[in-house]
């Protein structure tokens, strides 16, 4: 991947898919940094490109001091929450979440807890539980290509849309060591229900049959036999044919 080299030359560095990804990611909480954003204000001069305007993200909690920790009693209570679970002594996010399989990720955002695991909620507390999935612990050694390419069925856009604390060139990977990640879709794959087609009904119109009639002994030979209905020919249409 080009985030992972140094020596880019300046088709690279001053393209479409360079500058977008940059600002993308300087455009995330969990990808902003101001070193990051000089350089790219300089590249994107020196590169004479405009359009890759972002806006600086509000930070999420994990910037804010270690030494700051919300008491258990003060941690807001999400307003959709089908299930619960109650914080034991010895318990982390990383536990947690691969006891109740769930995203470390989705179990403190959605209960208002840092990001980072450094200020975890206390024994006792009750936490929301996220919409379950099948999960997978990072690596060191991790990348997203690296953990796609062993589950078949998983490609890197579902994975991000899954992980979304991943940013798109999943350069912050090194952040989330230890974190359980979702590796299939958080709440299941949605199923659909299909209408059956209906049993079609008897649709025989007024003058026609559906069946063959028993064919009358007195029936000429060259007649067809594939007839709902016979009828004998009185005589006097005999004598006035022009009548039929």
């Amino acid at each position: 991947a080009w985030s992972n080299q140094s020596d880019l030359d300046p088709s690279q560095t001053c393209s479409d898919c360079w500058l977008g990804a940059q600002s993308i990611q300087l455009s995330s909480p969990l990808g902003y940094d101001e070193d990051a954003a000089s350089s790219f204000a300089n590249l994107t001069s020196s590169c004479n490109a405009t359009g890759y305007d972002f806006s600086i993200p509000t930070p999420y909690s994990q910037n804010a001091p270690e030494t700051v920790q919300a008491a258990s009693a003060d941690i807001a209570t999400p307003a959709k929450c089908p299930d619960s679970y109650t914080i034991k002594p010895g318990d982390d996010c990383h536990s947690v979440a691969r006891q109740l399989n769930v995203s470390s990720y989705s179990l403190l955002q959605q209960n208002y807890l840092d990001l980072y695991c450094r200020s975890f909620a206390t024994a006792g507390t009750a936490i929301c539980i996220p919409p379950q999935c099948d999960t997978y612990t990072w690596l060191p050694t991790d990348t997203c290509e690296s953990v796609v390419s062993h589950h078949t069925s998983l490609s890197v856009p579902q994975f991000l849309a899954w992980n979304p604390n991943f940013n798109s060139l999943c350069g912050n990977s090194f952040n989330f060591i230890g974190y359980s990640v979702c590796i299939s879709p958080p709440g299941g794959f949605r199923t659909y229900s299909y209408p059956t087609t209906p049993t079609p009904t008897n649709t025989t119109q007024p003058g026609y049959a559906s069946t063959a009639a028993i064919v009358p002994p007195n029936a000429r030979d060259n007649s067809t036999r594939n007839c709902g209905s016979w009828h004998t020919v009185h005589p006097t249409l005999r004598s006035h044919p022009h009548m039929y």
